[in-house]
């Protein structure tokens, strides 16, 4: 790659970042429950398993949830754990 497509993508990465930043510091409208804008059980077509799933209490579950219960191990490499701790 050049330097210009490298610069292009690195700068891509920041305005990435930045959007998931700003997604992740809106406050939830209905306290810390992870669940569709009423409240209620996400539906989700592209995700396997029941027609609707959750509400979570807390995001953690969510992301457990999403992670299909995958927690951290020691037999993971350090980088698919710090994704797992995220």
């Amino acid at each position: 790659m050049d330097k210009a497509h490298d610069g292009e993508e690195e700068e891509d990465t920041r305005s990435t970042e930045s959007i998931i930043d700003g997604m992740c510091a809106i406050a939830p409208s209905h306290g810390t429950v992870v669940g569709n804008v009423e409240g209620r059980p996400l539906k989700d077509a592209r995700l396997f398993g029941p027609a609707g799933f959750g509400t979570f209490a807390i995001v953690h579950e969510f992301h457990r949830y999403m992670r299909g219960g995958l927690e951290v191990d020691s037999k993971h490499t350090p980088e698919v754990s710090t994704l797992i701790v995220q």
